[in-house]
């Protein structure tokens, strides 16, 4: 047996130990996928959501909208999401 072939023969059988793991996850992230297009279609996500925001002003409704869908996702009253005050200037004051 040549190395590739045993080198193939050890990754097939890899990926067959693995089949039930990789379906295991297949299975939840089509799950939590459809969780999350329901409450996009809850909370009535359309197209202006996506355009772009200095995320500093007031009655931002795509920062309103994302902050009430991560809400529901995790059963809370509210949440708060700004990528902001992890990354830049604003996390070192």
């Amino acid at each position: 047996m040549t190395e590739t072939n045993r080198i193939d023969t050890l990754l097939t059988q890899a990926e067959q130990d693995c089949a039930g793991v990789f379906k295991t996850l297949e299975q939840t992230e089509e799950q939590l996928t459809g969780k999350v297009l329901d409450l996009f279609k809850k909370h009535e996500v359309a197209l202006r959501h996506f355009n772009p925001s200095n995320g500093y002003g007031y009655d931002d409704s795509s920062r309103d909208t994302l902050e009430k869908i991560v809400a529901d996702y995790f059963g809370t009253e509210a949440a708060i999401v700004r990528p902001h005050l992890v990354s830049g200037t604003a996390a070192l004051s």
